[in-house]
C-alpha cells in the first residue's frame, strides 16, 4: 500500500490559490474566500497570511486578498519551459526528416 502524504494545510492553502485564481484583478474578501473554499474565516486568514508572507497572496489592508504577480511569474516559466522543450523536440524532428530525405534514393517518380 502507497504511503499518505497529504498535507492537510498545504492542501487547503492550495485550494485558497484555485480560488483566488481568475480574480487577479480584483480584490475578494476574506468572508467570500472562506465561503468559496469552505474553509472557516480563521483557517482562511491564518492561510492567507502565509501566502501573503511568501507574496503568493496581497492584500488590500482592508481584509481583501488577490493573488500577486508571483504566480504570473510561475506559469511564464513553465509556458517557456514547455517552448524551449516544443524547440528542442521540433529540432531532432526535423534531423531526423532530413536524415531520412537524404537517404531516399530516386525512384522512377523522384525523377
Amino acid at each position: 500500500m502507497a504511503a499518505d502524504y497529504t498535507n492537510k494545510s498545504v492542501q487547503k492553502a492550495l485550494d485558497l490559490i484555485e480560488t483566488l485564481s481568475g480574480r487577479e484583478l480584483e480584490f475578494t474578501s476574506l468572508a467570500a474566500i472562506a465561503e468559496a473554499s469552505g474553509l472557516e474565516k480563521d483557517n482562511a486568514l491564518r492561510l492567507l497570511w502565509n501566502l501573503e508572507q511568501r507574496g503568493y497572496v496581497e492584500t488590500n489592508g482592508r481584509g481583501s486578498y488577490r493573488l500577486s504577480p508571483r504566480i504570473v511569474r510561475f506559469a511564464e516559466k513553465f509556458r517557456l519551459g514547455l517552448v524551449e522543450r516544443a524547440r528542442a523536440l521540433d529540432s531532432t524532428f526535423q534531423s531526423y526528416i532530413g536524415d531520412i530525405d537524404d537517404r531516399q534514393e530516386p525512384g522512377p517518380h523522384r525523377g
